[in-house]
């Protein structure tokens, strides 16, 4: 369509010049190499759009992948948390058993060091 359009103008532009008068064809050759920077312009604005189109999709396909890469950051950030939380109750039991065997400890040193007594008393009292 272009290509035909394009040899219409220019058959009307022939045909509405004077080619007998001596200006005609300078007129006529102004015309055609403004015709032809029209046309360069109109395929540079044509590329224009074409890496505009290109930039936007992969501009959309760039934003589409960070979407996806913040929804993965989330869970693991989620994940993170809940693992945390799983740590501080373990440090949490670590803590009150490792407490329990101290307090385990003193008891039964308390309870033999009762008894040596009880025994000690109980032989002090047998030799006299």
């Amino acid at each position: 369509f272009k290509q035909w359009k394009h040899q219409q103008e220019r058959a009307s532009i022939m045909a509405s010049s004077n080619a007998d008068s001596p200006n005609g064809s300078a007129s006529k050759e102004k015309l055609l190499h403004a015709q032809k920077q029209l046309e360069d312009q109109n395929d540079t604005l044509d590329r224009a759009r074409r890496i505009m189109a290109d930039t936007e999709e992969v501009a959309m396909e760039i934003t589409s992948e960070l979407e996806r890469n913040r929804e993965t950051l989330e869970t693991a950030h989620g994940r993170v948390r809940e693992v945390s939380g799983l740590t501080n109750r373990a440090r949490r039991l670590l803590q009150n058993m490792n407490r329990r065997a101290v307090q385990q400890k003193l008891a039964m040193y308390v309870i033999a060091a009762a008894i040596v007594i009880v025994i000690g008393i109980i032989l002090w009292n047998l030799s006299s």
